[in-house]
């Protein structure tokens, strides 16, 4: 079974992708209610995968990915982000981000990101 860790502010923004994943996998997700709370469940529950909101408490999400890789730099991390491709890879260079999800995630997300943990 694949753990999920969904840090955001909005989680019924998720609601779709939550549920896909977890009706298309075995797929359990767990929700940060703060990012101070996410990055300590990021920290002690070791998940699969971090789902990043775009913007967090004020800050943006690649900034919360950099906070992540202080506490486990091999966590692997997926970014909400409305950037294309292009500026979103410029974006997020360096940080080892997995993959890049749409503003609002649904179930084509879901499938991305559960073809993406089965080839992990």
């Amino acid at each position: 079974m694949w753990r999920v860790l969904m840090m955001t502010e909005t989680p019924p923004r998720f609601t779709d992708f939550a549920k896909a994943l977890q009706d298309e996998g075995q797929t359990e997700c767990m929700w940060a209610d703060s990012p101070e709370a996410g990055m300590e469940m990021a920290a002690v529950q070791r998940p699969d995968l971090v789902v990043v909101d775009e913007c967090i408490g004020g800050v943006p999400g690649l900034e919360w990915v950099k906070r992540l890789m202080a506490v486990d730099a091999f966590l692997n991390t997926a970014v909400v982000s409305s950037l294309d491709e292009s500026a979103f890879h410029e974006a997020s260079e360096g940080l080892g981000v997995t993959l890049r999800l749409s503003p609002n995630p649904g179930a084509e997300d879901a499938r991305n990101t559960l073809s993406w943990l089965a080839s992990a």
